[in-house]
């Protein structure tokens, strides 16, 4: 609920910040600490992914483990 609300805002600021023509600092620095903490996010799962189980995956050869 609140996500979806928080992008349709963000979409609404950086509509205006078009017309600006320049992004802030302050929201360049909170979209990199964004793109960073779903990067540490991605990671947990795809080492997950890469030992086999649950979550889609499975690797080597035969595909166990």
């Amino acid at each position: 609920m609140e996500k979806t609300e928080k992008k349709k805002e963000r979409r609404r600021r950086e509509e205006e910040e078009e017309e600006e023509g320049q992004m802030e600092k302050t929201e360049k620095r909170r979209m990199r600490r964004i793109r960073m903490r779903t990067k540490r996010r991605r990671g947990k799962w795809r080492k997950r992914r890469r030992r086999g189980g649950r979550e889609g995956g499975g690797g080597g050869a035969n595909g166990e483990n």
